[in-house]
């Protein structure tokens, strides 16, 4: 029998029932530890092979004092000569060859790594150590035009037809395996082969039988990686593999506005997946980990979610690691401690010795409800499946649950763990409020959101949490209210306080003088990681030893800044008057060309929180320099600045050259006109998005009485259209401050059903009572799956409509298919695109003369606009030549326009970003029009308003 037969007959068996694929057995082929290893023309040579083929222990210089990663794939992406990819299967036949030549090379690669284990195992005393290796296999794409001849008959092989692509893989099987034999490797051992389209749909599977068969034929393995839940990711056994491990892609999600990590419940979703189709786990670093805490932060949550404790793939799953080219090798190399700890945590991983590191910063906080103490709440730990249900507090709707924090934090960013199990009364609270307190003042109300749907974790629960970001403010207790019914028993099983995201977060300083601990904050980590102690001992804080000194900072732009904060740490000792005096900072703003700013000092407040802030000059800044002056023994250890409030921020926008859209609101004003659809999407009266979740925000004109909302909308499953899983309403009178309603239970009146063979087509009205509620604004989200379609939209004040004609903005817009378009929330969602990023976030025309109308929501005193273009040449991508502003109280008269020329000079090969602003005449303005003169391609992606 083959060895690979064998090993499939051992997996079948021993994933028989839902588990992990288990490390060191027959199912991973004896791998624990998978390093993905890309290739580039002259990159892993045998140095860069050393801190993962061997422990390098930097507390005793470098010493290898262990083995490490077990096994390794090697593999390409992109970069093929011909300008192919060999993910996306568009490179040929030579492409391939140019990979073979890069793997086989004499001092690289494979020949490498065979070095580098020989000269690991004379220091480690095991000269005969041997480690498998894994080759990919390119993808060949059924697209691309022609592969090129594999078999000298003189005829390019086709990769449209099947049989020519099969001949493509065993060509390159033979081919690779003509040049392993050919070397010498002491201490490689060729497993087997891996399959590089990550995912496998249904018209492949015949060609992927095959290629395993031939695999197999040769006595190897085959391998597999998909993207999370990616096409065949649940039957990878019938398609001929030996073992799969599966992508969370929790490092890739796009960090939201306000946080600065995604929501972590993904790790447990992927690991879920993982477990009940017996798959293994990727652990992903994104290409910054060693510059940026967040995603540092995201490395340690992959890490904590290993543990038995919680998801548990530490011990019992095989796991391969993506990690760009080098971020572990530059953990390793980084000056920061945070960086080299986080080197010796994932060797730890390897171990199956790590121990979960704190990420909140209300771990192990004191949390009660009234007179009870509930520390399962902030103990780290929460219910990621069946078996660990003795977490869950239950708690009666309406329960109040107050978290002392570790003295004052600047918080922004609450996430609370909830339960839900069908065959019980555990129910999902309404929505979940979080109040702030700092000192003896009262709780303040900083955010409310509705309980979305929580994913199943098996055993008939549902669990995943709900995350509330807000504006970051300093707080001392947070109050978390599980709104609902006091019959019903709501399950909660932790409270989540992530550190919060300032305009700092992540950029390198420089110290100047004397610190005592100067090695723990050079290059930037202690002093703006949003995390603040309270100790007098010195671990976290920066200590001048002659009492005085410098942080520096250079930002990647120029910001508009309003006040800077500053924590300190006091010694253990008790400080006479003149000590307390000399705490204190000054805080000077630099932005090139201007004048340099420098403010007062500002000093601390005796017996206060040990935060002090400071309002600063106004203008924009690159550079801010924290002087910092107090007795010796006295912390430094976080530094902050606050950005001046954009009033652009989040507020709707429209554009005078709209991008098309397949089911478009052609007029701006279907959902309020009256007319309804009749037969649904085919008759051109509904507003369409493609799975996303929607929000309508409507202006009534005036403060009225809200008795009910009402939608007409299709649904039924007919074409994916789907009624909306969760419709959510928040009210405002001021489009500044938003409250969320208490909706009713939906009621539903069918207006039009029919039958089909693609499901049920139906037409309704979705009516929610609003409770006579009095709001001026009136915010509609709708989540779900598919496509959400609605025809109209109706506000029932004492039986009346009142919002037929009334304006509104689609947030984002309907659903569209062109290049670079616009969602109706890019330009002013805060997120910024920086230097070299590409164009992702960016709205792009490549014709017309692009323009931009934000309604502020209310008149506003306006002085600054700003707007942040991408340039320099790349792609046909320039600055506009020209930028115009204009502003209007009613959206038809217009002030006359300012105009600006001014942009950095283009080199034509290299992307760049940067502000063009426009300086107004103080004037009173709610809508604010930008005019983009084109080059060619104007790329846009916020857009910025200040007063004066």
């Amino acid at each position: 029998m083959h060895r690979t037969a064998l090993l499939l007959m051992l997996a079948a068996c021993s994933l028989s029932h839902a588990d992990y694929c288990p490390p060191d057995s027959p199912a991973s082929g004896g791998m624990r530890d998978i390093m993905l290893a890309y290739l580039e023309p002259g990159h892993w040579q045998e140095a860069d092979f050393r801190p993962y083929v061997g422990y390098l222990d930097k507390s005793r210089g470098d010493v290898v004092t262990d083995w490490f990663y077990d096994s390794f794939l090697f593999l390409m992406f992109s970069g093929a000569p011909s300008g192919g990819a060999y993910y996306s299967g568009t490179a040929n036949r030579d492409d391939w060859v140019s990979y073979l030549d890069l793997l086989f090379s004499a001092q690289h690669n494979l020949a490498a790594l065979d070095a580098c284990i020989e000269a690991t195992g004379q220091k480690l005393g095991d000269p005969n150590h041997t480690c498998p290796v894994i080759l990919m296999i390119p993808y060949l794409s059924p697209r691309l035009a022609s592969f090129g001849d594999v078999d000298g008959d003189g005829r390019n092989e086709d990769p449209a037809n099947d049989a020519d692509r099969i001949k493509a893989f065993r060509w390159f099987l033979s081919q690779c395996m003509e040049r392993w034999q050919a070397q010498s490797y002491r201490h490689l051992r060729l497993w087997g082969f891996y399959w590089m389209n990550e995912g496998i749909h249904e018209r492949e599977t015949a060609i992927l039988k095959t290629v395993a068969a031939d695999v197999r034929a040769r006595n190897l393995g085959f391998h597999w990686i998909p993207w999370f839940k990616a096409p065949g990711y649940d039957r990878w056994r019938d398609l001929g593999l030996d073992f799969a491990i599966v992508q969370p892609n929790y490092a890739f999600m796009g960090v939201p506005r306000g946080m600065v990590v995604p929501d972590e419940d993904r790790l447990t979703q992927n690991a879920n997946a993982a477990r009940e189709h017996g798959l293994g786990v990727e652990m992903e670093l994104d290409y910054a980990t060693d510059r940026d805490p967040g995603q540092r932060l995201e490395l340690q949550l992959y890490l904590n979610h290993g543990v038995e404790e919680l998801d548990g793939y530490m011990k019992d799953a095989v796991r391969a690691y993506y990690q760009s080219y080098d971020s572990i090798a530059r953990l390793h190399d980084s000056p920061l401690p945070e960086c080299n700890r986080l080197y010796d945590d994932l060797y730890r991983f390897h171990k199956g010795t790590y121990r979960r590191r704190p990420v909140s910063l209300c771990e192990n906080a004191k949390a009660v409800t009234g007179p009870a103490v509930r520390d399962r709440l902030t103990d780290g730990l929460w219910c990621t499946r069946p078996g660990f249900e003795d977490r869950v507090e239950s708690l009666p709707g309406g329960t109040e649950v107050e978290v002392r924090l570790d003295g004052t934090q600047i918080v922004g960013d609450v996430r609370v763990h909830l339960v839900a199990r069908e065959a019980s009364s555990l129910k999902p609270p309404s929505s979940v409020q979080v109040f702030l307190r700092r000192g003896i003042t009262g709780y303040t109300l900083a955010a409310e959101v509705a309980c979305p749907r929580l994913p199943d974790i098996g055993g008939g629960s549902q669990a995943g949490f709900v995350i509330l970001p807000f504006t970051p403010q300093r707080a001392d207790w947070i109050k978390v209210v599980l709104k609902g019914s006091p019959q019903d028993q709501v399950g909660v099983d932790e409270i989540v306080v992530m550190p919060a995201a300032h305009l700092l977060w992540g950029v390198p300083y420089a110290l100047e003088g004397q610190a005592a601990t100067d090695a723990r904050a050079t290059g930037g980590a202690e002093l703006v990681d949003g995390r603040v102690g309270n100790s007098p001992d010195s671990a976290g804080a920066v200590h001048f030893s002659t009492g005085s000194g410098k942080a520096v900072f250079d930002l990647d732009e120029s910001w508009y800044l309003s006040s800077a904060l500053a924590h300190y740490r006091l010694p253990g000792r008790k400080l006479d008057a003149a000590e307390e005096a000399r705490i204190r900072y000054r805080v000077t703003l630099e932005t090139g060309a201007a004048a340099t700013q420098t403010g007062p000092w500002q000093s601390a407040t005796p017996g206060g929180d040990c935060w002090t802030e400071l309002p600063l000059p106004r203008g924009e800044a690159r550079r801010v320099t924290f002087e910092l002056s107090g007795p010796a023994d006295v912390g430094w250890d976080e530094l902050q600045v606050c950005r001046t409030p954009n009033l652009a921020q989040e507020k709707p926008y429209s554009l005078t050259q709209p991008f098309s859209s397949k089911y478009p609101d052609t007029d701006g004003s279907e959902l309020t006109d009256g007319l309804l659809t009749e037969t649904g999407f085919g008759d051109g009266r509904t507003v369409g998005w493609y799975s996303q979740p929607v929000s309508v925000l409507l202006d009534l004109q005036r403060e009225q009485k809200i008795d009910a909302i009402r939608l007409h909308m299709q649904g039924g499953g007919y074409a994916a259209v789907n009624y909306p899983d969760v419709i959510e309403a928040r009210c405002s009178s001021d489009g500044e401050t938003w409250q969320l309603m208490n909706l009713g239970p939906v009621q539903r009146e069918v207006t039009y059903s029919a039958t089909t063979t693609d499901g049920l087509n139906e037409l309704a009205w979705l009516t929610l009572p609003a409770g006579g509620i009095n709001t001026r604004f009136l915010r509609l989200n709708l989540t779900g799956s598919g496509w959400i379609m609605i025809s109209e939209i109706q506000a029932v004040s004492d039986g009346r409509n009142v919002v037929q004609g009334c304006p509104y903005h689609l947030l984002p817009t309907p659903s569209s298919e062109a290049k670079y378009a616009d969602d109706g929330l890019r330009l002013t969602d805060g997120d910024y695109t920086r230097e070299g990023g590409g164009w992702s976030k960016a709205v792009g025309w490549p014709s017309g003369e692009p323009g931009v109308i934000v309604d502020l929501l209310k008149p506003q005193q306006v002085r600054t606009v700003r707007v942040h273009c991408l340039g320099g040449g790349p792609g046909a991508v320039y600055f506009p030549p020209r930028l115009s502003v204009s502003t209007s109280l009613d959206g038809k008269e217009w002030t006359p326009e300012q105009v600006t020329t001014e942009h950095p000079e283009e080199p034509g090969n290299k992307g760049k970003a940067t502000f063009m602003s426009v300086q107004l005449p103080p004037t009173e303005a709610r809508f604010v029009r930008v005019i983009a003169q084109r080059k060619v391609w104007v790329m846009l992606d916020e857009i910025e308003v200040y007063g004066p």
